[in-house]
């Protein structure tokens, strides 16, 4: 049985180094206003919100259809 346990906020000296040094490049700053995800990534595709939390088994799945798509299908790896 698994139970939620409130765990306070800690953080690295690692993980503040590249949250400073990485959130210019790959953050997306507040706006009252909805984003523009087609400008703001550059291209149009559909589109899943992760929440963040839980196992990650929505992302594994997106990662196992993405490789289906992606890999040949003769049972050759791609590029090699």
């Amino acid at each position: 049985m698994r139970s939620f346990v409130l765990r306070a906020g800690r953080i690295t000296p690692a993980q503040e180094r590249a949250f400073l040094e990485l959130w210019p490049r790959y953050g997306l700053g507040f706006s009252a206003d909805p984003l523009e995800f087609d400008r703001v990534f550059g291209r149009t595709v559909a589109r899943v919100l992760e929440i963040g939390f839980g196992d990650a088994r929505l992302l594994k799945v997106k990662l196992v259809e993405e490789l289906l798509v992606r890999l040949p299908h003769d049972g050759r790896r791609a590029n090699g």
